[in-house]
């Protein structure tokens, strides 16, 4: 991944969201190959919380990303 953003192919800002990923990634390794359906909603739950983080990780970059090229 480095390596795509240091060859400009990713921005990067696209490293800052990968810390984002760290916790669905966990969640994923604590599920089993059969699962309750309890388990599908704290996936559910981790994915939803990684989009948002995500989100706004690139939000915030783009902003000071902006200000900076001002």
């Amino acid at each position: 991944m480095l390596l795509l953003v240091i060859g400009q192919v990713l921005p990067w800002y696209a490293l800052i969201a990968l810390l984002s990923a760290y916790p669905l990634f966990k969640t994923y390794g604590s599920l089993s190959s059969k699962n309750e359906s309890k388990q599908y909603a704290v996936l559910m739950g981790a994915s939803l919380k990684a989009t948002i983080r995500t989100g706004l990780m690139i939000t915030i970059a783009l902003i000071i990303s902006g200000i900076i090229t001002m």
